[in-house]
């Protein structure tokens, strides 16, 4: 059996590469199957996204439509860089014309993990605008038809 180098973002011993590959593609899987469902969001944000959601760090699709140019390019920004903010905060040096920390853009945002849904009700608390962690998660669990499951994930964030 071969040696695992751990990977340099881990700090412990290495998983194995089989599992990790696994798990990016049940993962990409997962977002490709909800890109279908939507029927929105640029297939080239997949990879980033689902590497984040492998990581665990906060991972988005969106339900904008092809029309709302501005979701699409939100949710390329949140997961290239890991975060809502991070993203926003590109966004707008790049993109100073558009405010890019609103209500009907954060709307369009479908969080796939309990880090984004604890991101994304931060950003409405910081557009002042109330949504639970509930509501996020039914937002995707709609979106993915499988609200249980998700539920489940989001109980390990309220510590339930």
């Amino acid at each position: 059996m071969a040696h695992h180098q751990p990977l340099p973002w881990t700090n412990g011993p290495a998983e194995p590469v089989a599992a990790l590959d696994d798990a990016l593609r049940a993962a990409t899987l997962r977002i490709r199957t909800l890109r279908m469902r939507v029927d929105c969001g640029c297939g080239s944000v997949i990879p980033q996204a689902a590497r984040n959601l492998v990581a665990g760090r906060p991972a988005f699709w969106t339900n904008g439509g092809y029309s709302f140019a501005s979701a699409g390019i939100l949710n390329f920004y949140v997961n290239e860089f890991a975060s809502l903010f991070g993203g926003v905060e590109e966004l707008q040096r790049v993109h100073p014309d558009r405010r890019w920390m609103e209500t009907p853009l954060l709307d369009t945002l479908l969080p796939l993990n309990p880090q984004a849904v604890r991101e994304l009700r931060m950003g409405y608390d910081a557009c002042g605008t109330f949504r639970s962690d509930d509501d996020l998660v039914r937002r995707t669990a709609k979106a993915e038809g499988t609200y249980r499951a998700v539920l489940s994930d989001a109980a390990e964030l309220v510590g339930a």
